[in-house]
């Protein structure tokens, strides 16, 4: 059940929209220098399909072997290559590496933040994250519905609030880590961090 649920949430429009302006605030264009990409923690591969279909040779973990099957099923026609790993095994590097929600959700985020960004190449390469800050709390969500007048639109948003209320990753782990530019959405509500 929680796979139908997470790839319902990723089927929603304010959720790819939020993955679509991501990408638009990190400068995301295929270069002949930047083409491979790591998606950790993809779930039903969102991300995935979006880095796919900007060209670049897509691989895309997630520690969830059923979310990895599923991923699997709805994107057959895709190149992406989705795997069941936890982050901590992969050895490989990237041009650009993405994580949504995953720092939420771990214990260690430290050492999962310096692992993400030593899956990356070099200098030039990208780390992406989008995560929900303090700010994503149902009553924050219900004045924003309010404020746009987009109840139906953003009704999803209030389920990724309830899931991940109390969770927030504070902004000052990431200069522990490397320098980022962080950038906010839906009023402050979720963090696009890019290194």
């Amino acid at each position: 059940m929680k796979i139908v649920k997470f790839w319902w949430l990723q089927s929603q429009a304010f959720y790819k929209k939020m993955h679509q302006d991501a990408l638009e605030l990190a400068n995301v264009t295929m270069t002949q220098e930047l083409h491979s990409w790591a998606d950790i923690g993809c779930g039903t591969g969102l991300m995935s399909e979006f880095a796919t279909q900007k060209g670049y040779l897509i691989r895309s973990f997630d520690i969830d072997r059923w979310m990895i099957r599923f991923a699997k099923i709805i994107h057959h026609h895709s190149l992406s290559n989705f795997q069941t790993t936890d982050v901590m095994q992969i050895e490989e590097r990237f041009d650009i590496v993405s994580a949504t929600s995953l720092l939420s959700v771990v214990d260690d985020k430290k050492a999962v933040l310096q692992k993400l960004n030593s899956l990356l190449k070099e200098k030039s390469s990208k780390l992406i994250i989008i995560e929900p800050t303090e700010l994503l709390t149902k009553k924050n969500v219900i004045a924003f519905m309010k404020k746009t007048g987009k109840f139906y639109h953003y009704k999803h948003l209030y389920l990724w609030a309830k899931a991940r209320e109390g969770k927030a990753v504070d902004i000052s782990l990431f200069d522990t880590v490397a320098p980022f530019t962080h950038y906010t959405l839906f009023d402050g509500m979720v963090r696009v961090s890019v290194h």
